[in-house]
């Protein structure tokens, strides 16, 4: 996985895959198993906010 790279979970399969393949695919579903539910996978990344 690259920085800055969107991913999508599969709920079905569990598989990821990059916004790039769902953005050009006609219809919004899962290319191994056909699931039209996806989860965007959140990055590792914690951001801290300073406290006022």
């Amino acid at each position: 996985m690259t920085s800055g790279e969107i991913l999508y979970k599969c709920f079905r399969c569990g598989a990821l895959i990059p916004y790039g393949r769902i953005k050009t695919s006609p219809d919004l579903k899962c290319p191994k198993c056909g699931c039209k539910i996806l989860t965007k996978v959140r990055p590792w990344v914690v951001k801290k906010v300073k406290a006022i």
